[in-house]
């Protein structure tokens, strides 16, 4: 099960909000899948790891077809119907994967990466409330887990869909103190500041983030934006000579070359 469990870690990772990937904050997976002794047919389980392989190449049809015969297999398997929830979920299919992610937390109630998973759809479909305890119990029922991703998932929730910015810095500070080296909630706190008009502490927590992650076009991007606000043009020309070196293609680089 460590390889299903560390594809669901990556996709995730991916999918919350401002993507902001951190090599060095996760080192490996302690969460191994379903638990309750269940064993699950191998041909299902096979055929689950073949819809995740389409799922990789994003071949989308290919993985849905295979993972709908997965669970038509074994209707009790919950990595199945969590798997297939995620890909109905990347597909728009919004009743498909609502109905398979109630199903895989009926199977594993226990399970943070399904409650943290669902919660993001929820808080895609703006049901934040709903989305917030499941957050919550994802850091609950994470011993074995990673708790820091799902506040830090909470916190984007309550920044994007609620703009609440009060709750979205509590999570966030949350997160860090689960683990103080995730980068992804001090550039989450560096845009809150920066959108809160704060730009020393938004520079402050951008410094923290660059001291434990390599840069992305956002965090360099917010970077120029918060240093041109404190009049730091040899900042500011510093890291506008690093964006287009470095990420030459990127959006941000084009925000960049088009701003004054």
């Amino acid at each position: 099960m460590q390889k299903i469990s560390i594809l669901f870690l990556v996709l995730l990772l991916n999918a919350c909000g401002e993507n902001i990937q951190d090599d060095n904050a996760i080192q490996n997976d302690r969460w191994q899948g379903q638990t309750d002794d269940y064993i699950p047919n191998e041909i299902v389980k096979n055929k689950m790891l073949r819809g995740i392989e389409y799922m990789k190449l994003k071949k989308n049809t290919f993985a849905l077809d295979i993972l709908k015969k997965a669970v038509a297999l074994d209707p009790n398997y919950g990595d199945a119907h969590h798997t297939l929830a995620y890909l109905y979920d990347r597909m728009k299919i919004i009743d498909g994967a609502s109905w398979h992610y109630q199903k895989a937390l009926s199977l594993k109630p226990n399970d943070p990466l399904i409650h943290n998973n669902y919660a993001q759809f929820l808080c895609q479909q703006k049901q934040w409330e709903t989305a917030n305890k499941h957050f919550l119990q994802a850091v609950e029922h994470a011993q074995q887990w990673y708790p820091e991703i799902p506040y830090t998932n909470a916190g984007w929730c309550a920044l994007s869909y609620n703009n609440n910015f009060s709750q979205a810095k509590k999570y966030f500070h949350q997160a860090l103190q689960k683990n103080k080296k995730y980068a992804r909630p001090l550039y989450l706190l560096a845009l809150v500041n920066y959108k809160q008009k704060r730009y020393a502490q938004a520079r402050h927590y951008l410094q923290q983030y660059e001291l434990n992650a390599k840069p992305t076009p956002q965090t360099v991007w917010l970077r120029i934006r918060v240093e041109r606000f404190l009049n730091q043009n040899n900042a500011v020309s510093k890291y506008s000579l690093y964006l287009r070196q470095n990420f030459p293609t990127s959006q941000e680089t084009q925000l960049l070359n088009q701003s004054p």
